[in-house]
């Protein structure tokens, strides 16, 4: 269904298809009325506006490039749901300012258990901090998870899977390194740094301290 449109921006983004078919064009008009009439010429099969939003060339380039990997030709889009919530869904959200990840493959390490720290004038988080953080990590999960559901292709969404499970092993690994070493640091023993890392030996706290970073992989030379 369109959003009522305002007296606001005269240039809008607009979704058209056939209601029922996941097929959609996304595109951009400052008369929406004069625009579907130019498309219905050229469509074999009836048009609707599905969703509008206002907006013009910025918010129209972010979609395209946002569902690139769902473009049939030109401003054609093949959804494998229903596109105008996924639509909604990167507007609302501004999906596109996602970060990318450079996704190196490492082997993960389990959670550590929660032990009480060693009284060294550390400061746990509070209540609210760790609600923020809860809140934060669900947007990105949700994030990640709808641009992995828009992958049409199984066998590459399944490689996007495997890449992003590697990527948050190496997270993992070097988040780790980075406490371990920090924690050395800050007067504990590698006993009790073992203990909080999940009951490991003071030894392998150690050695998990140490680790090198990884070395970027080379990229294949092409002849």
């Amino acid at each position: 269904m369109s959003e009522p449109l305002s007296d606001g921006p005269s240039e809008l983004v607009y979704v058209v298809g056939t209601p029922g078919s996941n097929i959609v064009k996304i595109g951009r008009t400052i008369n929406i009325g004069k625009r579907m009439g130019e498309l219905q010429r050229m469509s074999p099969v009836p048009l609707e506006v599905l969703w509008t939003h206002p907006g013009g060339h910025e918010l129209e380039t972010n979609l395209h490039r946002q569902f690139s990997a769902l473009r049939t030709h030109g401003e054609w889009f093949a959804f494998g749901s229903n596109p105008v919530v996924s639509i909604q869904w990167a507007v609302r959200n501004q999906s596109w300012l996602m970060p990318k990840v450079n996704i190196k493959k490492k082997r993960r390490l389990k959670p550590p258990r929660r032990v009480p720290p060693p009284t060294i004038g550390t400061s746990p988080l509070t209540d609210e901090q760790r609600s923020s953080l809860a809140s934060q990590s669900d947007e990105v999960w949700e994030r990640l998870n709808q641009q992995l559901r828009g992958i049409e292709d199984l066998s590459e969404r399944y490689e996007a899977v495997q890449r992003v499970r590697e990527t948050i092993a190496e997270m993992v690994r070097q988040g780790y390194r980075e406490v371990a070493a920090g924690l050395k640091s800050e007067g504990w023993t590698w006993r009790e740094v073992g203990e909080l890392m999940g009951g490991v030996s003071a030894q392998r706290a150690h050695q998990i301290a140490q680790e090198p970073k990884p070395r970027a992989r080379a990229q294949p030379s092409s002849e």
